[in-house]
C-alpha cells in the first residue's frame, strides 16, 4: 500500500471531528469539497437543522456521517429493501434519533417492483439488474411514498424557503 494512502485517511477522521464541532466556525476560506456535510452548513449557515431526511440509506452510513455533524435532529433513513432495511436498522438501534423507515421515496404513492443488485448499494428503481450467478433476476415488491404524505402522517415539518 502507498504511504501517502495512510497518511490521508489517518488524518481524515480528526478533520471530521473538527468541522462537526459546534464551536468550529462556518468559514468560507475552508476549503469547499473537503466534507460536504460542513459545506451544506456553511452555505445554509447554519448547524441547526431540525429534520433532514436520508432517502435511499442502504445500511446507514450517511445517516451515521448525518448524526455526528447534526446529533439534535431528527433523521429519517429511508431504505425499501426488506434485507437492508434490517440492517439499517440493526445498525442505527443505538441512535434514537435516526429513524429507519421501510419505504421509497418518488412522486407518486405507488407499489413497485425492484429487481435486487448482488452488492445492495448498487438497488435503484431506475436501473435493471443483469441476471445473478444463476442465471435468473431477483425482484422484491416495494413501497414508494410522497414526501409530502410522509410528512403529514408523521407530522415531520418541512420548509421550501
Amino acid at each position: 500500500m502507498n504511504i501517502r494512502h495512510f497518511a490521508g485517511c489517518a488524518l481524515e477522521w480528526p478533520m471530521n471531528r473538527l468541522l462537526r464541532s459546534p464551536w468550529f466556525p462556518l468559514l468560507r476560506t475552508f476549503h469547499a469539497r473537503q466534507n460536504w456535510l460542513y459545506d451544506i452548513c456553511r452555505y445554509a449557515k447554519t448547524r441547526s437543522f431540525r429534520v433532514l431526511f436520508d432517502v435511499g440509506t442502504n445500511i446507514g452510513q450517511t445517516a451515521a456521517s448525518m448524526r455526528g455533524f447534526f446529533p439534535h435532529a431528527e433523521i429519517h433513513a429511508f431504505e425499501p429493501v426488506e434485507e437492508t432495511h434490517r440492517i439499517l436498522c440493526r445498525n442505527l438501534r443505538r441512535w434514537p434519533n435516526v429513524r429507519p423507515h421501510r419505504l421509497a421515496m418518488g412522486r407518486i404513492s405507488e407499489s413497485r417492483e425492484i429487481v435486487l443488485q448482488d452488492a445492495s448499494e448498487l438497488n435503484s428503481l431506475r436501473l435493471t439488474a443483469p441476471l445473478d450467478a444463476t442465471g435468473e433476476r431477483r425482484p422484491e415488491r416495494i413501497e414508494v411514498g410522497t414526501v409530502d404524505e410522509f410528512c403529514t402522517a408523521t407530522g415531520s415539518t418541512t420548509s421550501t424557503s
